[in-house]
């Protein structure tokens, strides 16, 4: 019987197998290398807390500080510690995962691993992506002209039932919007896309024509995980309206992780 999971990327895999990705992993793991040795001298060292007392070399795996001589790898404590996969193609599966339509299955078929050890690592990445990407907004948003309100969206609400934070709401007139108890302004799209007074929900549209595509390479996701995979692709998504570098996606791994560390 055939089995239409093998129908996805069959032929992708065919052309990845007349090819040889390290002429893309290894500058890719380059970079994160360079990358995450610069973010470990900008920190204090997690043994003795000493401030600028880390030394990394090229071509060393591991970082030293001078105060106290500890040594961990310059991966420690980040998502790219203790993998099979190189530093590069690590990098490459999680964006391949966020920014294509490409299903974490369909991504274990274009290299050489197993189904559950991509899964698991871009489960990991994808975490700690989220966890980082605040910081990173933070100091990308000023750079790009993005306004404080704009910057305000990306921060995580502790509390969801506190809905006076997001201030007024605006949506269409589906019925399952007209209970809110907060201020809410509605359009109706049968008589109009923007009201008098400008009422309109033009940005949520533009952003469901993108999303609802990229979310049915899932095949259904629990609540759980729908909300970790949307906050995922919409943080990705702007650093790439934003045109951040590379170098953006991999500050959001290094922040995270080896702030916990310190």
């Amino acid at each position: 019987m055939h089995r239409t999971s093998e129908g996805m990327g069959w032929m992708l895999r065919k052309v990845f197998e007349q090819i040889s990705l390290e002429p893309v992993v290894k500058p890719l793991s380059d970079l994160v290398e360079n990358r995450l040795k610069e973010a470990w001298s900008e920190r204090p060292c997690p043994n003795c807390g000493a401030e600028g007392h880390i030394r990394t070399w090229d071509g060393c795996d591991r970082v030293r500080c001078r105060s106290c001589g500890h040594s961990p790898r310059y991966t420690s404590g980040t998502p790219f510690a203790n993998k099979e996969l190189a530093d590069g193609k690590l990098l490459l599966i999680f964006v391949l995962y966020v920014d294509t339509l490409l299903s974490t299955r369909a991504i274990s078929r274009l290299f050489t691993h197993d189904y559950d050890t991509i899964a698991d690592a871009v489960d990991e990445f994808e975490t700690v992506f989220l966890d980082g990407f605040p910081a990173v907004w933070a100091a990308i948003a000023p750079c790009v002209g993005v306004r404080r309100r704009s910057m305000r969206h990306h921060r995580r609400v502790q509390d969801t039932r506190d809905r006076s934070r997001h201030g007024q709401v605006w949506s269409d007139a589906h019925r399952a919007y007209l209970a809110m108890e907060y201020e809410h302004k509605i359009v109706v799209h049968d008589n109009e896309f923007v009201t008098e007074d400008g009422v309109h929900t033009n940005q949520a549209e533009c952003l469901w024509s993108v999303t609802e595509p990229w979310l049915e390479k899932f095949r259904g996701l629990s609540k759980d995980r729908l909300q970790t995979a949307v906050h995922a692709f919409g943080f990705m998504r702007s650093l790439t309206l934003v045109k951040a570098p590379i170098q953006g996606v991999i500050d959001c791994f290094a922040l995270s992780s080896l702030q916990d560390l310190t």
